[in-house]
C-alpha cells in the first residue's frame, strides 16, 4: 500500500522509544515517554505556497482591518502598523514552511500529530502525520 501526504501534511518517523533506564531497568509501556523527535519522510505536494496563495493569505489576514479603514476608527499609522505586522507574520510562517525538507530531523510536541501504522519497505512502521504548526524546532 502506498500512502501519500496531502496538502500541507508531513509524515514524521519518530525516534526509537527508550525502553531501558541508565541503570538497566526495563520500562513498561505505561512508563515509556512518547518520542518528541523524528525524521521527516514525506511532505505534501501543496506544501510550498505559490505566489497566488501567499497573496490570498495576506489578503485574508488584512480583511479584518478593512472595516477600520472604511470607518476611520483608527489612525492610518495604527492600521498600517497592524497590517505590516500581520503581513510579516504570514511571510515568516511561509519561510518556515518552505525550510522543511525530507530527511530533516525535527522536534515536535509530545501529543502532536496523528499516529498511524503503515507498511514501509515491507515492515509495519509507526509514523506521525503532522502539520507544519506541530513542528517546534529543527535539529541540525
Amino acid at each position: 500500500m502506498n500512502i501519500i501526504p496531502l496538502r500541507n501534511s508531513i509524515f514524521v518517523l519518530p525516534d526509537k522509544v527508550i525502553d531501558k533506564t541508565n541503570s538497566g531497568l526495563i520500562l513498561t509501556d505505561y512508563s515509556k515517554k512518547r518520542p518528541t523527535s523524528g525524521t521527516i519522510i514525506a511532505i505534501g505536494e501543496k506544501f510550498k505556497f505559490p505566489l497566488v496563495e501567499l497573496t490570498q493569505t495576506v489578503y485574508e489576514a488584512l480583511l479584518p482591518y478593512w472595516n477600520c479603514i472604511c470607518n476611520n476608527e483608527d489612525y492610518p499609522e495604527v492600521i498600517l502598523a497592524k497590517a505590516t505586522e500581520k503581513i510579516t507574520e504570514v511571510i515568516k510562517n511561509n519561510l518556515h514552511l518552505n525550510s522543511l525538507k525530507i530527511g530533516q530531523r525535527v522536534i515536535y510536541g509530545e501529543f502532536s500529530g496523528h499516529k498511524q501504522i503503515i507498511d514501509w519497505n515491507g515492515e509495519d512502521v509507526e509514523i506521525f502525520i503532522m502539520t507544519p504548526n506541530d513542528i517546534l524546532a529543527l535539529l541540525e
